[in-house]
């Protein structure tokens, strides 16, 4: 099942850099962990910035579940003879030398472990967004819902809060892709637009089954950042109507020609 791609990390040729909205289309929860607990207190609060107290999507939301639903689409987990168990979970693992997935995420249960070559950053609120939201004076930028979970044994209720992130508003989120080797970008380029399309298709945060998380992703621009020993050379390319295939062809060309041995 897995593609023909090395593990084998040389020295750094580019860092590409694409810059995404994400659009609330549904409102998302990701929770956040409470240290103490008040009367009046939401039962489920979101993860917020501690300084801004504005409601964000950490990169590690995002990532992990990109790299969730690309071993979903691509690997059957239950016939892996490489899968690893927690908890009583079968997840991918990767202990021979190809595999898009870990030369995409890393592979930190290997030995030796391997690194990944994608970053993905925390995406915050953007401007315009929290000018409407400081308009309709929302307390702590988000809504909260009120569930009824029902026992369908006993048909008793237990209400509770869910603080959500409401829909509509955008966030600004880098992706960093670190461009090592040509064999590598020509497949993990694409894997990860994929990943970032099934993202929309499935979505992100908790409770996505009962209606929450479903987000929509614009790619605002793209940016390659070609390093030599003469220094950084950057470059940016044309997104808008363009198919991602084409985007990676160009960045390609751009990135691999001439470049040194």
């Amino acid at each position: 099942m897995c593609a023909e791609a090395s593990f084998k990390t040389g020295k750094i040729l580019a860092k590409v850099v694409l810059n995404y909205k994400i659009e609330a289309l549904t409102g998302i929860h990701i929770g956040s962990s409470k240290e103490t607990f008040e009367i009046g207190d939401v039962d489920n609060p979101v993860v917020k910035d501690p300084i801004t107290g504005e409601p964000y999507i950490p990169g590690s939301s995002l990532k992990g579940k990109m790299r969730s639903l690309l071993e979903k689409k691509y690997f059957t987990i239950s016939e892996n003879k490489n899968a690893i168990v927690f908890f009583n979970k079968e997840y991918h693992s990767c202990q021979e030398e190809h595999c898009p997935i870990c030369s995409l995420f890393g592979a930190s249960v290997t030995n030796p472990p391997r690194p990944g070559r994608v970053i993905v950053r925390d995406a915050f609120l953007d401007d315009d967004s929290v000018k409407t939201l400081k308009k309709m004076d929302i307390p702590g930028f988000t809504e909260i819902k009120y569930e009824n979970a029902i026992n369908r044994l006993t048909a008793k209720a237990n209400p509770r809060q869910m603080e959500r992130i409401p829909r509509g508003v955008k966030f600004d989120v880098e992706i960093v892709y670190e461009v090592d080797d040509e064999e590598l970008f020509k497949i993990n380029l694409p894997w990860l637009f994929d990943g970032i399309r099934l993202l929309e298709l499935d979505g992100i945060g908790g409770s996505v089954s009962r209606g929450y998380g479903k987000v929509k992703f614009e790619l605002m621009n793209a940016k390659v950042y070609k390093i030599t020993k003469e220094g950084i050379t950057e470059k940016d390319f044309e997104v808008k109507e363009k198919d991602t295939s084409e985007i990676v062809k160009e960045m390609r060309e751009y990135i691999f020609k001439n470049a040194e041995e």
